[in-house]
């Protein structure tokens, strides 16, 4: 499933991103190592989300002040700009959240798949990203269940406590 943003959907999910930086700075979230150019992965972040309420025709709530947890309808939304990306998740994540991987950037996306959380956190997938030397769970893609509808899944009315 691929999805490509409008040029408007674009400066929605920019200025959401950058909202989210600001959040992050104002309340002193640092970042580990790792993570470079962090406003950037704020406004990839939005706009891999708003991608994926767009395909699956859910609401986005676009929340600026909120980067975590609950990001489109009861999924967690990841996203690399790679092709043979990983899915990536934290000892801290949601275990029964639904974390779907999507591939590309600036508002071009492909829905890759879905996996639960405790699905992705297996010894086996555990190590560390690239060069970054941040610890995490990386789901290779051909461990993902493909996504077809938002109706094939879950009730979206559950929701696991953070």
């Amino acid at each position: 499933m691929q999805i490509k943003l409008t040029p408007a959907e674009i400066q929605v999910g920019a200025f959401v991103g950058l909202q989210r930086h600001k959040y992050a700075i104002e309340q002193k979230i640092e970042y580990p190592d790792g993570y470079e150019f962090p406003w950037q992965r704020h406004i990839e972040g939005a706009l891999a989300e708003m991608a994926f309420a767009k395909i699956m025709t859910l609401h986005w709530d676009a929340k600026p002040d909120q980067f975590t947890k609950n990001d489109v309808s009861g999924w967690e939304v990841r996203c690399t700009e790679y092709k043979t990306g990983h899915l990536l998740l934290k000892d801290t994540d949601l275990d029964y959240s639904p974390y779907v991987l999507l591939v590309g950037k600036n508002g071009d996306y492909v829905v890759r798949g879905w996996i639960f959380g405790f699905q992705g956190k297996l010894d086996k997938y555990w190590g560390t990203l690239g060069t970054q030397n941040r610890p995490c769970y990386r789901v290779p893609q051909d461990r993902l269940r493909p996504v077809q509808r938002h109706d094939d899944f879950l009730n979206s009315s559950y929701k696991e406590s953070a």
